[in-house]
């Protein structure tokens, strides 16, 4: 780790040396290609800017064949399949060089890099998973680089993306499925720029970093599609068009917090909130909080109810019995639920499901007025997570007056 002694010049020194190392580690030719008897017109437009490579070829003949000797052994150790050994959530993967990696865009010969399995889909087959950099003195201060440990580097939120489970070569390290759940958290809730303004050759490097990623991505695509992406793709569009309708009712997050603010002596607000939903049935009220009694039946849930006419938006709290949850017969989780109280108006409610290695999950309803009864369901979930103790924990749920 760093020395406490480190000026911001060194760290600056330092974090220009490993940006250059990272540069050759992602975007030069390996050896076999760098060293080929015959250049490709990739190589040559390469060589036509890059002085690393060039100093390269300058080697003399024993240098250039200590390099190619342990080009090759990294080569044979990253290259060596354990088909047998499954992939998880928490463990760092190298990836397949001949399915991702090969020349790309800015004349750069993309070399795969070491990935975090963040998630698995309901498919087994695609994984999200989160980019790694060995290079510590590349790590931002701000939050959003998650160590690992000193022989692998930072988990990159900010650089996350889908690939195959055959793009996987070999699980190097296992971290732990808490480390998986931190940079997934992390990437739901990245500080906004003008927040964390990173100097700028760590801005250098995370834009240089995103653009190997998504060429990754790119290239895992067409397998990644054919198994789940388009699926999960859906539910990103299910999960804007919620976020969408919501933006009609309250504006933006930040208009919205402005609104709320007025009511912060009656409620404690979320400090953290990645959408309006999130922020609507995160806040909670002053009256109730550290009370253990404030749900004393094991099947009910408390719902903050909200408008847009209302001055502080936030009117106050409903009760949800919890009458239903199971899976049903087409194998996705089933709520059934109803208000302590019939309402005078039509209100609109929305959830979201967040389970531990399952995608975000939106759901809504419409509860007319006079009526107390609604139904929600949520694709996907795992039996053994289809109870009334998971919409207590991992349902949040607003009840919108408009």
């Amino acid at each position: 780790m760093k020395n406490k002694g480190t000026t911001m010049d060194d760290r600056n020194f330092e974090a220009a040396n490993a940006l250059r190392a990272v540069y050759e580690q992602r975007a030069c030719p390996p050896d076999d290609v760098l060293f080929a008897v015959e250049r490709s017109e990739e190589l040559m437009a390469h060589l036509g800017y890059c002085r690393y490579c060039n100093e390269r070829l300058e080697m003399t003949a024993a240098d250039q064949g200590a390099w190619e000797e342990l080009s090759r052994q990294l080569k044979q150790q990253l290259s060596e399949k354990r088909p047998e050994f499954a992939p998880a959530p928490g463990q760092v993967w190298s990836l397949d060089r001949k399915r991702l990696g090969g020349w790309g865009p800015y004349d750069r010969y993309y070399n795969t890099p070491l990935v975090l399995v963040l998630k698995l889909q309901d498919d087994g087959q695609t994984l999200r998973v989160a980019q790694v950099c060995a290079e510590e003195g590349l790590k931002g201060d701000d939050g959003a680089d998650v160590w690992l440990d000193d022989s692998i580097g930072f988990a990159e939120s900010w650089n996350v993306f889908s690939v195959h489970r055959d793009d996987l070569m070999t699980c190097l390290a296992e971290v732990g499925q808490s480390v998986a759940r931190d940079v997934l958290m992390q990437a739901r809730n990245l500080p906004h720029e003008s927040e964390s303004a990173p100097a700028p050759v760590i801005r250098e490097f995370r834009e240089f970093e995103i653009q190997v990623g998504a060429f990754m991505a790119m290239q895992a695509m067409p397998q990644v599609m054919a198994e789940v992406e388009l699926v999960e793709e859906l539910e990103k569009v299910e999960e804007a068009a919620c976020e969408l309708q919501l933006r009609k009712i309250f504006g933006t997050v930040d208009q919205l917090k402005k609104r709320a603010f007025e009511k912060a002596k009656e409620w404690k607000l979320p400090e953290v909130a990645g959408s309006i939903l999130d922020f609507l049935a995160g806040a909670e009220p002053r009256s109730v909080l550290g009370l253990a009694a404030v749900q004393p039946q094991e099947k009910t849930k408390l719902i903050n109810l909200v408008s847009p006419d209302d001055d502080g938006v936030f009117v106050g709290t409903v009760t949800a019995i919890i009458s239903a949850a199971r899976k049903n017969a087409e194998g996705s989780f089933f709520i059934r639920c109803s208000l302590d109280q019939k309402q005078g108006e039509t209100c609109h409610l929305f959830a979201c499901l967040e389970v531990e290695d399952l995608a975000r999950e939106v759901s809504s309803f419409t509860i007319k007025a006079g009526t107390r009864a609604f139904t929600l369901t949520f694709p996907g979930v795992p039996a053994s997570a289809c109870n009334a103790e998971t919409v207590k924990n991992n349902v949040k749920m607003i009840l919108v007056r408009t």
